[in-house]
């Protein structure tokens, strides 16, 4: 089983960024008298492989990372979002944050759903994105081989030669 990354040290280590420099982003998001000011950070990976006519046709790996930055004064909450995780971002998204909680003008309020419970349906030992390439591609043979077992009409089409 793999040992998940404890988040602090990976966004830190990640990003080149040190405690201090995470500290001078939360005081600068809260210069103008703000409440409260956290930062999140988001990372995450997705990886697609498709079979087709019993060949691996296409394989991808994705990669979503940022970070946002909220501030909270009194009943004000500004929010700002980078998807490039730098100093420079976090500093410019803790700027717009701040001004927005300090927004003087008032607005209507909306309705909001309520929070949904979490649960982990399907607790997995592994991420699946730390699966071994070869084993992907084993087990997608596998289904392919079992689903043509299944049920005859389930067969490669005749390949028919490029032209060239």
């Amino acid at each position: 089983m793999s040992s998940t990354p404890e988040p602090h040290g990976f966004f830190l280590d990640r990003y080149g960024l040190t405690d201090g420099e995470l500290d001078h982003v939360l005081g600068e998001a809260l210069a103008r008298r703000g409440d409260h000011a956290d930062l999140y950070f988001e990372f995450t990976t997705s990886e697609s492989l498709q079979l087709e006519e019993s060949l691996i046709k296409k394989a991808t790996r994705n990669v979503s990372q940022g970070v946002g930055v909220r501030v909270v004064s009194r009943d004000r909450t500004g929010y700002a979002y980078s998807d490039e995780v730098t100093l420079d971002r976090l500093r410019l998204a803790a700027a717009t944050a701040r001004t927005i909680a300090a927004d003087s003008v008032t607005h209507a309020p909306v309705a909001v759903a309520g929070p949904m419970s979490a649960h982990d349906l399907y607790r997995l030992p592994k991420s699946p994105i730390e699966a071994d390439l070869s084993a992907k591609t084993a087990l997608l043979d596998a289904i392919d081989i079992e689903a043509r077992r299944y049920d005859p009409r389930i067969r490669v089409r005749d390949r028919i030669p490029q032209p060239v």
